[in-house]
């Protein structure tokens, strides 16, 4: 049988940000006549909110029913969604700043009251299957937004195309190394086309990579041919 534990918070915190985390130890939270700042609930709960204002971060990872009564304010509140398995979430009928909609996992969202600045999905986020009821029991459908994708970080590119251009540094482009001095280094045209035509290649793929390893292969690939390169690499024979 569980055991239901609950914490209270009352007015002596009421000038106090309070950081509220609900997690294995609580299963109810009951705060009143206080300002809240930034709830994480990780285990199925229900939180009862009484003359107070939530602001910052409210992050619900689990099964989650907000109760509200008067004097309750989550219009300062950025509420994510992110259940780590199958959930129902009831938001309580209160109003929001945002709702963003973080994992697959998010069933249906009962209480639900339009967002000031709207529902937004993660990327990758599919929400096709989430069922939005208002206070009232009513079926809405809002608009989601989806969220744009972190942009994936390219300087492995960046540092290979470096490496490429200085490969070529001072080498000379000759059919056989007779017209270059002994103290320099000679490459066919061929063998500078082909590094040419590397480095373009990776500077396109900057703008098409969409994941880390789609950026590590593009870099190992110039890689390659900056050895290649290398290895064409002779001594000027000129007398």
């Amino acid at each position: 049988m569980s055991i239901k534990r609950k914490l209270s918070a009352f007015a002596v915190l009421s000038t106090v940000a309070l950081n509220a985390f609900v997690g294995q130890a609580f299963a109810a939270v009951t705060v009143s006549n206080s300002n809240v700042a930034n709830v994480t609930v990780n285990v199925a709960s229900s939180l009862n909110f009484n003359g107070t204002t939530v602001s910052g971060n409210v992050n619900l990872n689990a099964d989650t029913t907000i109760v509200v009564g008067a004097g309750t304010d989550f219009s300062a509140a950025n509420v994510t969604l992110a259940p780590t398995a199958p959930a129902t979430i009831n938001l309580g009928g209160v109003q929001t700043k945002q709702i963003v909609i973080a994992t697959d996992n998010v069933k249906s969202v009962a209480g639900f009251v339009a967002p000031t600045e709207g529902v937004k999905a993660a990327p990758g986020v599919t929400t096709d299957g989430v069922t939005f009821t208002t206070p009232d029991d009513q079926v809405v459908t809002p608009e989601i937004t989806p969220q744009p994708a972190d942009p994936v970080d390219t300087k492995a590119i960046d540092d290979a195309i470096a490496a490429a251009t200085a490969a070529k540094q001072g080498v000379v482009i000759s059919a056989d190394g007779a017209d270059v001095e002994p103290t320099s280094q000679w490459v066919t045209q061929e063998a500078n086309d082909a590094l040419d035509a590397s480095i373009a290649k990776a500077t396109a793929a900057k703008d098409t990579v969409k994941t880390a390893e789609e950026v590590a292969a593009a870099a190992d690939e110039l890689d390659q041919a900056v050895q290649t390169y290398n290895a064409a690499k002779k001594a000027g024979t000129k007398a």
